[in-house]
């Protein structure tokens, strides 16, 4: 008999038979008596995942990752960073289970998609269809004895086989999704002469080791994620979606990378064009730049609000932008805002800004390249 806990053994009988609400109900009330339990909570996390409830899921997944970290509850975890939108914590977990785990097929799969589907649209029409679901181990099935029996005999005639061509097949198919989206973007239509250069920005000509041990960083990442982040950061240039590719070497500029791959860094961003109030599509929000300014610096946003405390100091507008309040609903945050033009604009009146993240003494402001104003007449 099992040594397993009953509440345990029941609470995996329920995710067997796709009865997650039971699960949810049968466990989390429990949570003080398992609280140092991994089991506990992978099986409480699976059920929140498969009802759809994505930061009950995180939040069990997270507990359970600080007990004793394994590669099926990253793998969750790397899907609910697609299904947030954190694109950024989805390829780090990727990247991570791949340093443990070289030849994991679903954490392969992820990262082909990320290349695959650069647009946020393309995206996000990607995570609500059903392929998502083979980044993530199979669900939890309940099968009777003679099920079990009939599917034991099937393994053992097949399993020495299977095994061989399937890792043989994984590699070849791993290697030729990489291929065919490395050559489609060097020879897209979005790619003009004055990109060639950037087909140069890689890093197989330097030393394999991309690490300073000594060096003090906002980030440390492991040879593989830099590397990784660097072919991200080319196609993305290739395609003409700069403020991206200065997301990604943000990374690598304020990491744990050594001079010599800091340097190919540089070079690159010297290579990137401002965006435009109107080409720009990036969807860059005030709670990304927040949590996580290094990685933002210098990018561009566009984000709307309400004007308040406006100055001119030193010819420049200065002035107050409540982010997300151009409604009166929803505050998202408080930036200020610098904009070397003396033009006429409104306090206590919607705005929309576009400018760049700049750092100043440890915080952020954005200095503005165009304003917008539309002014609202009372009634």
């Amino acid at each position: 008999m099992s040594n397993k806990p009953k509440d345990l053994r029941l609470g995996l009988l329920y995710l067997g038979r796709s009865e997650y609400s039971k699960v949810i109900q049968l466990l989390e009330s429990k949570i003080p008596l398992y609280v140092e339990n991994k089991e506990f909570y992978y099986i409480l996390a699976r059920a929140f995942f498969y009802t759809g409830d994505i930061s009950g899921a995180k939040l069990y997944f997270d507990r359970g990752q600080k007990i004793e970290w394994d590669i099926d509850s990253a793998l969750y975890l790397g899907v609910l960073g697609l299904k947030r939108r954190d694109f950024n914590s989805s390829l780090r977990i990727w990247l991570d289970i791949l340093d443990e785990d070289p030849n994991n097929i679903r954490a392969k799969r992820g990262l082909a998609a990320l290349k695959k589907y650069s647009t946020i649209d393309d995206l996000d029409n990607f995570i609500r269809s059903k392929k998502i679901d083979s980044f993530v181990p199979r669900k939890p099935y309940r099968f009777s004895v003679s099920g079990i029996i009939a599917l034991s005999a099937l393994v053992f005639i097949l399993v020495l086989g299977v095994i061989v061509v399937k890792t043989d097949t994984v590699e070849k198919v791993y290697t030729a999704i990489t291929t065919k989206f490395f050559v489609q973007s060097k020879n897209s239509d979005v790619v003009d002469s004055d990109r060639d250069s950037g087909s140069y920005f890689i890093l197989s000509e330097l030393n394999k080791n991309f690490i300073d041990f000594s060096s003090q960083s906002e980030y440390s990442f492991s040879g593989a994620q830099i590397e990784e982040f660097f072919k991200i950061s080319n196609n993305l240039f290739l395609q003409h979606k700069d403020n991206r590719v200065r997301t990604y070497l943000n990374l690598i500029k304020n990491s744990n990378a050594n001079q010599q791959v800091k340097q190919k860094a540089e070079a690159l961003e010297s290579y990137l064009v401002d965006p435009t109030w109107t080409n720009f599509s990036d969807s860059i929000t005030f709670k990304d730049v927040y949590r996580d300014t290094f990685q933002y610096e210098n990018c561009f946003v566009k984000w709307k609000g309400k004007l308040s405390n406006l100055n001119i100091v030193d010819k420049k507008l200065h002035f107050t932008l409540l982010v997300g309040y151009d409604s009166e609903k929803i505050l998202e945050g408080i930036v200020q805002v610098e904009l070397n033009e003396n033009i006429k604009i409104y306090e206590n009146q919607p705005i929309e800004v576009f400018g760049q993240v700049i750092l100043r003494d440890n915080k952020f402001y954005i200095e503005a390249a165009t304003v917008m104003q539309y002014i609202i007449k009372e009634k």
